[in-house]
């Protein structure tokens, strides 16, 4: 007999280093569902942030977490009408991407850092054939030099920092971003307040994402939800769901 929805996501769970709470991205201009990205959470609640959980592994460890993160992406996909769903790769670990299979419906945010422009290229490359998206996150943070937009990137993602530059810096990278990144979304991160969304009309960000649109949700614990990609986030919200 076949496994329901609950099933296969708690199937999933007793297998993973971590589980994964969904933060929705949303459309700046209609606040539909544009995505979810996942973030790590410890399976046994003694650690609910990502960085914790990263800390405490091994390279090996944080490389199996990414693998994770990208299988429990997959089986989402299945078994759920989601949207695109996001998952963070370490700069460090892009070999990775030669044994994650079908990348359909994924896109993979590849964490800032410093790597040879060809290897970059390379996996972004690897990550089209693949059928997924690339996403460069975490720009405008030191370790992004302005190179890194040469790319071809399907998103860029904006470090929270931005949210705390004047209107003329902000302005500055929406002219860089219009220059090099033409066919690219900008998401602007860390969004928490209506201040926050004037600072994204300011750099040109087509999505957004952050707790004013939602925390992030662990779906094993509400299975029974169907992500919808016409669903309509309202400021505040407690939850997405």
């Amino acid at each position: 007999m076949a496994l329901t929805q609950s099933e296969l996501i708690q199937d999933q769970n007793k297998r993973l280093v971590a589980t994964f709470a969904m933060q929705a991205i949303v459309d700046a201009k209609t606040g539909l569902v544009f995505g979810y990205e996942l973030l790590a959470r410890d399976v046994r609640g003694k650690d609910r942030s990502a960085a914790g959980i990263i800390e405490r592994l091994t390279s090996t460890g944080r490389r199996r977490l990414a693998l994770e993160a990208v299988s429990y992406a997959q089986v989402m996909a299945q078994v759920t009408q989601s949207p695109r769903l996001h998952v963070n790769l370490d700069i460090e670990d892009l070999d990775l991407v030669t044994r994650m299979g079908d990348l359909t419906n994924i896109t993979i945010e590849i964490v800032e850092g410093f790597v040879d422009p060809e290897v970059l290229a390379s996996a972004i490359e690897m990550i089209h054939e693949r059928g997924g998206h690339a996403a460069v996150d975490d720009f405008g943070s030191p370790l992004w030099s302005e190179n890194a937009l040469e790319h071809d990137w399907d998103l860029v993602k904006l470090d929270k920092c931005v949210l705390s530059w004047d209107m003329g810096r902000c302005l500055n990278l929406h002219r860089q971003l219009s220059a090099l990144c033409r066919t690219a979304k900008v998401c602007l991160e860390g969004v928490e307040s209506a201040i926050h969304c004037q600072a994204s009309d300011w750099v040109g960000a087509d999505l957004l994402q952050g707790y004013k649109f939602g925390q992030p949700m662990i779906p094993a614990i509400h299975p029974q939800i169907e992500f919808q990609a016409n669903e309509v986030l309202q400021p505040k919200a407690k939850s997405l769901w």
